[in-house]
């Protein structure tokens, strides 16, 4: 992984998709510590930051405001695919809180969430920019016939490259 970071083109954002997710507010452990770890090295060994940190496992949608070696990284769980009918919920705590939220016990931050639709992210890249769109789609039981809007956005932008 490291080879592949230092050798990514300059001029190109760098995406980096793992399964387990870095940052989670699923569950009682706030992501993998572990995998957290190993990147951070991998960034440091190779120089490079990601603009951006994907993962699934969880069947629900999450984006964080992450920390990569005192820099800050997006980072966002989509798994909220519909393989499994049943989404992870959060709990309560997270759906009474303002956004955006610090994860007890690492240094990331919740910034939106949805666990009561399936959906798909949808990641458009420009020379410019990362927009991500998380696309929540309504249950089979009352299809939309129009577009469906985006439930959360982020746009990431990549001036160093230009």
């Amino acid at each position: 992984m490291e080879g592949e970071l230092k050798s990514a083109p300059e001029d190109r954002a760098v995406i980096v998709a793992v399964h387990h997710p870095i940052y989670s507010a699923y569950g009682p452990k706030p992501g993998s510590q572990h995998l957290s770890s190993v990147l951070g090295n991998v960034v440091q060994s190779a120089g490079r930051l990601p603009d951006l940190v994907l993962s699934g496992h969880e069947h629900n949608y999450q984006r964080f405001a992450g920390v990569l070696n005192g820099q800050t990284v997006p980072m966002t769980v989509a798994g909220a695919g519909g393989y499994n009918k049943q989404l992870h919920v959060l709990s309560k705590a997270f759906h009474n809180a303002k956004l955006p939220i610090s994860m007890t016990g690492s240094d990331g931050q919740l910034e939106s969430f949805c666990d009561s639709q399936h959906g798909y992210l949808r990641i458009t890249v420009t020379e410019k920019e990362l927009s991500c769109e998380y696309i929540a789609v309504p249950d089979t039981s009352s299809p939309q016939k129009s577009r469906l809007k985006a439930f959360d956005t982020l746009t990431i932008p990549t001036p160093q490259y230009a």
